[in-house]
């Protein structure tokens, strides 16, 4: 039952002696590694599936333990990079367990390729990094309509308003003309104002659909166009 577990295990088992060789390299560790069991057998763990730039720490960790050091390693998950026989390196989850047995102490390794944890992690944190972009890219645009548009129409209707102010008592005339340019500019800049909620949440599209919303974008573009289609039921609100 022993073997067949071992044999069966979709996580490689890699078990090593107090000299740091391989004693035991299952079929999934053959899959990944790349190295048949008879090859791994007997080899040095450090020099079959350890990067170069991590060899020594592994032998030193080892001497340590084996000296009567206190183990740093064991008992714990950690992540790692390991080799296979091509040269590539590839991600890997490790524990490593003291195996229970008379004689000179026995090591297990169970590792578990990672690699595409590690690629939907990275895809996650791009895609969390295009939605902060495009939320900071919204904010600017919001940002900068409201400042180049109805901002500007109404510091344009204060203005308007204080000289009719100034004129009302000694030029009746000129103080109507600017208080019907006032209103003209508080009527362009309400419509801004509109214009800009429609393009931050449209309310068309939450009480009609997404049909008549379009038909409102046809009506409004800049350039001529028309709506050739569209769902006629109502969508999802996402």
């Amino acid at each position: 039952r022993y073997r067949a577990t071992l044999q069966a295990a979709l996580d490689c088992v890699v078990t090593m002696d107090h000299r740091g060789c391989v004693v035991e390299f299952n079929p999934a560790a053959e899959r990944a590694f790349g190295y048949r069991s008879e090859d791994a057998i007997g080899r040095e763990m450090a020099e079959l599936i350890v990067p170069p730039d991590l060899r020594e720490s592994h032998r030193r960790g080892l001497a340590r333990y084996i000296a009567g050091g206190a183990p740093r390693v064991l008992d714990k998950r950690f992540e790692i990079e390991a080799l296979r026989a091509d040269g590539s390196r590839f991600p890997v989850e490790l524990a490593i367990t003291r195996i229970d047995v008379p004689g000179p102490p026995l090591f297990t390794g169970y590792l578990r390729d990672i690699t595409e944890r590690r690629r939907a992690e990275t895809e996650l944190r791009e895609s969390r990094a295009r939605v902060v972009e495009a939320g900071d890219a919204a904010r600017r645009r919001i940002e900068r309509d409201l400042h180049d548009g109805a901002q500007q129409q109404l510091v344009s209707v204060a203005i308007s308003l204080r000289a009719a102010r100034a004129r009302i008592a000694d030029d009746p005339i000129a103080a109507s003309a600017l208080l019907d340019d006032a209103i003209e500019d508080l009527a362009e800049g309400l419509a801004e104002l509109r214009e800009l909620a429609r393009g931050i949440h449209p309310a068309v599209l939450m009480e009609g659909g997404l049909e008549p919303a379009l038909r409102g974008l046809v009506r409004r573009s800049s350039v001529p166009a028309r709506l050739l289609s569209a769902p006629a039921e109502r969508l999802p609100q996402p």
